[in-house]
């Protein structure tokens, strides 16, 4: 592989996304950043600004499939393979405490197109440049709260979002043993508590941080990897599946 990475990231506009864009551009990686509404992302755009042929901005809506299969045909036209593709767009519609009779059956749905199907749309529409990869990886951005063994307190249920990263992770181990045989790594990656519109004020990790030891992580990931929950350090999570 050669020293500069491609790398795709989803939900780029903001948050760990953003965070991890700019990471990577700015150790000398090229980055395909994707999210719903480019026109909108202004941090993007102020990177554009420094990293011009480095930093390419998508349309990508994760819910759709012909936004997804666009976003690969965009993508290929600039890079020759995919390195590293991060699954990181999500969404955490409704109020933790909402019990089943307050529960919106709309966002649960929704959570689970985006969460859980996204990830599994864009990874197939990405499989031809990531194929072409020496060293392909292939990374969920998870969270602990999907751990069926660690369910959420009881007064936090987190329905629509917990059980979409649950049954991400059940993607990650699938597509993992589909396509081991290939080379093509895939993991779960649970980042922590990030300070992040999704986050909250109240969380303690910043997101820069997270990005850098993320980045640095996924560096390490070998076939060996393939298909473990890890944190953000690149260990095994302490979170049973």
């Amino acid at each position: 592989m050669s020293k500069q990475l491609n790398v795709l990231i989803t939900g780029a506009n903001r948050g760990i996304g953003l965070a991890l864009t700019r990471a990577y551009l700015e150790r000398g990686d090229r980055v395909a950043a994707s999210c719903r509404q480019p026109a909108k992302a202004a941090e993007l755009h102020a990177l554009k600004e420094t990293y011009r042929d480095d930093l390419l901005i998508l349309r990508v809506d994760v819910n759709l499939g012909r936004s997804v299969a666009a976003g690969a045909e965009h993508t290929e036209e600039h890079f020759p393979r995919l390195d590293v593709l991060i699954n990181n767009a999500g969404v955490a519609p409704g109020r933790a405490h909402d019990g089943l009779e307050a529960l919106e059956m709309t966002q649960v749905r929704d959570a689970f197109e985006t969460n859980a199907l996204g990830p599994l749309r864009t990874t197939r529409a990405f499989l031809g440049l990531l194929r072409k990869s020496k060293q392909a990886r292939v990374v969920n951005v998870s969270s602990g709260i999907g751990s069926l063994a660690r369910k959420p307190p009881e007064r936090e249920h987190y329905y629509a979002y917990a059980a979409s990263k649950t049954a991400l992770n059940m993607f990650t181990r699938i597509t993992a043993s589909e396509f081991k045989g290939e080379g093509i790594c895939i993991v779960s990656v649970t980042p922590g508590w990030v300070r992040t519109d999704m986050g909250g004020g109240d969380a303690q990790l910043d997101p820069a941080v997270v990005a850098g030891e993320m980045v640095a992580s996924i560096d390490t990931l070998t076939m060996e990897h393939t298909s473990l929950w890890l944190d953000r350090h690149g260990k095994v999570s302490d979170y049973a599946w």
